[in-house]
């Protein structure tokens, strides 16, 4: 019954975050910090929070365009 419990809690935890993402959500650049590989996370399977979600080659370009702007002397 607990373990029961313990998959409704996490099946609600991960409706939250899916409802609270936004199309067109947008890169906070000047907000990068470092973290742990230990602390990336991974889907696991086709149901977990991140799963399918993917950022075009154009999009990432443009992230790392404005990285090198913010961060890098000229």
């Amino acid at each position: 019954m607990k373990l029961l419990k313990n998959d409704i809690d996490l099946i609600d935890k991960v409706e939250k975050e899916i409802s609270q993402m936004k199309n067109g959500s947008i890169a906070l650049i000047n907000q990068i910090t470092t973290i742990s590989k230990q602390r990336i996370y991974n889907p696991k399977s086709d149901v977990d929070v991140l799963a399918g979600i993917k950022l075009s080659n154009n999009s990432l370009d443009l992230i790392d365009e404005k990285i090198k702007k913010l961060f890098i002397k000229n």
